[in-house]
């Protein structure tokens, strides 16, 4: 009996070694597979903040070169007016 134990020492060691790195360590399989799936969520962030981020630096250099854009910017959200110029607001109905 003990010869067949001796005989298998080294694959009963390593498999030994395998379970233990992948289930029962610190960093095991699950948790290697919820940071994997963490940090592809993060990188999908990270691609629609930079789409955002190039299309507000296309508005701003609009913003800055366009006074069209800047007088209808100002006249929305400001509710500027040129003079002699009367700017009425209508807030919607809340049912």
């Amino acid at each position: 009996m003990t010869s067949k134990l001796k005989k298998y020492k080294y694959p009963f060691t390593l498999l030994f070694f395998l379970a233990w790195i992948l289930f029962f360590d610190e960093t095991n399989i699950i948790f290697r597979y919820g940071v994997k799936k963490d940090i592809d969520v993060l990188k999908q962030k990270i691609e629609e903040y930079e789409e955002e981020n190039i299309s507000q630096k296309a508005y701003l250099q609009n913003l800055i070169h366009n006074t069209e854009t800047r007088e209808r910017l100002a006249r929305e959200m400001y509710f500027m007016s040129k003079p002699n110029e009367d700017v009425f607001i209508f807030e919607p109905d809340e049912k």
